[in-house]
Order: structure tokens, then C-alpha cells, then sequence
């Protein structure tokens, strides 16, 4: 039973469901946005996102995210797949708002306090706890399996790798990594390097899978 006029956002809220999990809502057979004022007589049918004639903000590409304090590890699986994600460890809820307000970016997060603030206008509830359930979740739900390119955004900052001489890096190289590899590449913006080695393999058979 609803009391008062409050909003069809205020209600579902009260009862649990964040906002952003909601695709649309239709009240009464007319489609309502989250102002709406509830009656004790609607009836109410409510969407959630990923139900047919899908046109949310989240389907947009290309992708760009920004994970809460808890999402360090999907956010470096996201980046692996080079989707673009800002992920700070010690980053405030008003500055994961602002930057998902002024970059575009789907917030990603498993707080329901974040998701019901009214300045959370694109954001995800990520679902599972373990980080590789968690990045299927993220590559299912924004239906981008094929769109991905691994392997050219870096892990540590989210920059952009390029491929670079030995001879640059040379001297940063453990004497090992100099004498066995070749071929090796650098993030554009906090300069860590990269080579094909054991750790390499163990990721291309995680993507792969």
C-alpha cells in the first residue's frame, strides 16, 4: 500500500531496487519516468535492463567505465580488454559522480547506497563477487565480446600501450627478460612495460576461455 504522493523512484527504492537497475517502468498501461507520483489503485509494471526493445544509455559505444574503491580487480580485467575504465583505490562516491557525470562513464559498483543516489545516471550493479564472474558479467551485459581488444590498454593506469625498441627500455629490463625477449611495449602515460612471458600466457588463456 502506498501513503502520501510519493515518487514511483521514492517506492521501488524503499523496496530495494535501485533505480539504474530499471530499464522502464509502465504505469497504468503508460510508459512513466521516475517522477511519478504513485496512487494506491496503479499498476505498476517494472523493466529491468536487458528486456526486449533495450534502448538504455549503457548499450552506447563506445564504452567507458569508472569502478568504486571494491571493483580494483575487474577494473584491471576491464582494462585488459581495452575498455576504457578509471578505477582510483582510494576514490570518493561525489568523485566516481563527477567523473561519470562529466565523462560519460557507466559506474560500476556493488553498493546500493551509490546506485540510489540521484546523481548515479549511468551506473551498473555488478552482481557477482568473484572478478572473473565479474568481468563475464560486464562483457555479457554489454553485449561487446567481439569488440574487445586485448591487450592495449595498460593494467596499472588505464593508458594506451604502444610497441617500443628493446634499445629504449633496455636498461629497465631485468637481465633475464634482456637475454629471452624481444619484442616489448609501453604505456604511453606512466611508462611500464610489457613483454610476452609466463604471466602473458596465463591471460591469453583466461581471455581465450
Amino acid at each position: 500500500m502506498v501513503k502520501g504522493q510519493a515518487s514511483i523512484k521514492d517506492t521501488l527504492e524503499a523496496l530495494g531496487i535501485p533505480h539504474t537497475e530499471i530499464e522502464r517502468m509502465v504505469v497504468n498501461g503508460r510508459k512513466v519516468n521516475f517522477t511519478h507520483r504513485m496512487k494506491e489503485v496503479d499498476n505498476v509494471l517494472i523493466y529491468p535492463h536487458g528486456t526486449p526493445k533495450n534502448q538504455g544509455p549503457f548499450f552506447l559505444k563506445p564504452a567507458k567505465f569508472a569502478c568504486d574503491v571494491h571493483l580494483g580487480k575487474l577494473a584491471r580485467h576491464l582494462r585488459l580488454m581495452r575498455l576504457d575504465t578509471i578505477y582510483k583505490i582510494n576514490i570518493t562516491d561525489q568523485e566516481l559522480f563527477n567523473i561519470s557525470q562529466k565523462e560519460k562513464r557507466v559506474l560500476l559498483t556493488r553498493d546500493i547506497g551509490i546506485l540510489k543516489n540521484n546523481r548515479a545516471t549511468r551506473a551498473f550493479f555488478v552482481y557477482n563477487t568473484s572478478p572473473e564472474k565479474q568481468w563475464k558479467e560486464i562483457i555479457k551485459r554489454f553485449k561487446w565480446s567481439t569488440s574487445v581488444k586485448p591487450f592495449s590498454r595498460c593494467l596499472e593506469c588505464n593508458g594506451k600501450i604502444k610497441r617500443t625498441a628493446k634499445s629504449k627500455v633496455l636498461k629497465f629490463l631485468p637481465l633475464k627478460v634482456q637475454k629471452f625477449y624481444k619484442m616489448f611495449y609501453q604505456c604511453a602515460d606512466c611508462r611500464k612495460i610489457y613483454w610476452q612471458g609466463s604471466h602473458y600466457q596465463k591471460l591469453l588463456k583466461m581471455i581465450k576461455k
